[in-house]
């Protein structure tokens, strides 16, 4: 009597166990896909910005790139990069898939030819990125990567973000150049 008592105890345990740990579960599943911007490598030449992003998932699902593009910003220069950052989010873009274990790298480019009567100081750069998730939600980032200076690019080593991932069965720290 004393074992079928122990059997049911631990049935009911385990049972118990599972109910209480789907919700939890669930709840991980359903969490959106980030994307993590990890590092961020630029300059300028001749009159166009050019930039190399990486980037990784942070919760290990599959997850499409669909567009990435820069976009500069500066309060006093709004109606001057609203008609270029825009124009720049509708160029054509093949979109990239990361899978679960994997990074991708993109190169985008920005022409600054139509902006020589502008002053361009102080400008922020942003990297705007969407993309498909493993749920199939859209969504999007910004990344504020640095802003413009007389020598090109102002590329401070900040550390915006320190997330131990689990690449190729090795742990590294990552964290965001900018």
């Amino acid at each position: 009597m004393g074992i079928i008592s122990l059997i049911i105890s631990i049935i009911s345990i385990s049972i118990s166990a599972i109910v209480t740990g789907i919700p939890f579960y669930c709840k991980y599943i359903e969490k959106k896909t980030k994307i993590a911007l990890i590092a961020c490598d630029g300059i300028i030449r001749d009159d166009m910005i050019r930039i190399v992003v990486t980037y990784v998932n942070k919760n290990w699902q599959n997850a499409v790139i669909t567009n990435s593009h820069i976009a500069l910003c500066h309060p006093k220069l709004l109606n001057e990069f609203t008609k270029l950052n825009h124009a720049y989010s509708c160029k054509p873009f093949n979109p990239v898939a990361i899978t679960e274990k994997m990074h991708a790298s993109i190169e985008l480019e920005y022409s600054l030819s139509e902006l020589k009567e502008v002053d361009l100081e102080n400008a922020d750069v942003y990297v705007h990125t969407e993309y498909i998730d493993s749920q199939g939600q859209r969504l999007f980032d910004n990344h504020r990567i640095g802003n413009l200076c007389m020598s090109g690019i102002s590329t401070k080593m900040v550390l915006i973000e320190s997330t131990m991932y689990e690449l190729q069965g090795r742990s590294i720290l990552m964290s965001m150049k900018l």
